[in-house]
């Protein structure tokens, strides 16, 4: 629990953000198309960039600080499914704070983000959940279910473990092609701005240096864990054992299954989660 003047003193700070939010905003409406001279827009540029080094933001922070940060929740029985082995790479994607509450016949999933980020994470789960509901159910049609002499929970737990690593993996597979698209990207923006041949790095560090620009992830990021630490939780590790026997069979059907889920589909009317998705 936080003392009275570290409130006082995060109240100020944020105060203080939002002015400099604002400055920053009346400033960047300054251009020659909007009435300026060209020296007062050079003048209000200048301040613009002095402003985002002072305070060490971007503009696609500023931008970023317009949406709210929530919390959206996905329950699930207290089974070690679908979600129980991606959530991580649920949230890695969508760049978003997770935890898991424990209750005393379910799971709750919790993310905390921007406001189209959790949502695209509970699609995410919802798409997670139904599709392997759906492949649980082609599995049982199987020669390995209906050959199988040993408790059959053996071979659902297994395709479960194996169905949601997969899904994790392949989660944190696009987030990191996606990371690298977004640098791809910063760097294009970086060389066509200040006409350089140079490394990739390179040219990102000049563009973070020279136009205020930098990577939409580590101002989202910075964003959401700055809300996050508002909400004064504390949350901790937890490690849990699967004592379910292995089967390969079940494990491999499981995997094979979650490699062949449509990853690709954004949110019903928000086209921005594209970006997010390959």
């Amino acid at each position: 629990m936080r003392t009275v003047k570290e409130e006082f003193e995060i109240t100020t700070q944020n105060k203080e953000l939002e002015n400099v939010k604002r400055k920053i905003k009346a400033l960047c409406a300054r251009t020659v198309e909007n009435g300026c001279t060209e020296a007062e827009a050079l003048t209000a540029a200048d301040k613009i960039s002095e402003l985002l080094s002072t305070f060490n933001l971007s503009m696609s922070e500023i931008e970023l600080r317009e949406q709210k940060c929530e919390t959206v929740t996905f329950t699930t029985s207290k089974t070690k499914e679908g979600i129980y082995y991606s959530w991580s790479g649920i949230a890695k994607l969508c760049g978003v704070r997770s935890w898991r509450s424990v209750g005393r016949k379910s799971y709750t999933w919790n993310f905390f983000g921007l406001e189209q980020d959790v949502a695209l994470a509970k699609y995410l789960c919802e798409l997670v959940d139904q599709s392997l509901k759906t492949s649980v159910a082609a599995f049982r049609e199987t020669e390995v279910w209906t050959s199988y002499n040993g408790h059959r929970r053996t071979l659902t737990a297994n395709f479960y473990r194996g169905f949601g690593q997969r899904i994790n993996s392949r989660l944190k597979d696009l987030a990191v092609e996606n990371a690298k698209k977004e640098r791809e990207a910063n760097a294009y923006h970086a060389a066509n701005s200040i006409k350089v041949t140079a490394s990739d790095e390179a040219i990102v560090a000049a563009a973070n240096a020279t136009t205020g620009t930098a990577l939409i992830s580590i101002a989202k990021a910075k964003i959401v864990d700055e809300e996050f630490n508002k909400l004064g939780m504390r949350l901790r590790n937890s490690y849990s054992s699967n004592t379910a026997r292995y089967n390969s069979s079940a494990n491999t059907a499981g995997s094979s299954a979650a490699s062949k889920v449509n990853l690709s589909r954004p949110i019903s009317g928000q086209s921005k989660t594209m970006a997010y998705l390959s």
